[in-house]
């Protein structure tokens, strides 16, 4: 109960954040939706990007991605590449923090990993629905990081400097580890290049 408390607080607060009005109408009565599925209430009362059905395809060749093309969402000109940072659900499976990329041909494509294809059951030639939102979070950094980090002041100070889609690369590449010692070598290798003033993937001359 305590937990779920902390939740409806979490989420009123996040709604006076982005929209006092929305806010106000919520404190007059309207009824507080469930937090089923994880679905955030002010994503409930945002307008979506998209909400419909796509086709899986994948990219020619071994390795090739499976993905959908999103056609009717620009690039990002201020962004990394154009990408696009979104949220929102693949056939109800929640997705944070993922970025619509570009496909050269000036549309943006949704990756669709093997593991959220395996939890809704869906391959290359399915429809599957997506709903996507703008995700306007800050990009979150592990604490264990951080405390390395603060042991570095030329590294964290690199690190900050950096576009969000380059830091998230820094903390994709350690905890995508999935052994701790894999993980703690990255973590060392990680900040030296940082220290070095080195993007993740750049090399020294």
């Amino acid at each position: 109960m305590v937990i779920a408390g902390m939740y409806y607080i979490w989420t009123w607060l996040k709604c006076l954040k982005h929209s006092p009005v929305i806010f106000l109408i919520l404190c007059l009565g309207t009824p507080i939706p469930k937090a089923k599925d994880n679905i955030c209430i002010f994503e409930l009362l945002m307008k979506a990007l998209i909400n419909k059905k796509y086709t899986l395809e994948r990219f020619e060749g071994k390795g090739g991605w499976t993905f959908v093309r999103i056609p009717e969402i620009p690039q990002d000109r201020k962004a990394h590449f154009g990408w696009v940072k979104v949220r929102g659900t693949i056939d109800g499976y929640e997705i944070r923090k993922y970025h619509l990329m570009p496909m050269g041909n000036g549309n943006l494509m949704l990756p669709v990993k093997a593991e959220i294809r395996k939890r809704i059951k869906k391959d290359v030639g399915d429809k599957i629905h997506i709903i996507l939102y703008p995700d306007n979070e800050p990009l979150e950094v592990p604490e264990e990081m951080l405390l390395c980090l603060g042991d570095e002041p030329r590294a964290l100070e690199f690190f900050n400097s950096l576009s969000e889609s380059e830091r998230k690369f820094y903390i994709e590449y350690i905890y995508s580890a999935k052994k701790e010692e894999t993980k703690i070598d990255r973590m060392a290798k990680s900040i030296n290049k940082l220290h070095r003033r080195l993007k993740l993937y750049e090399r020294e001359v």
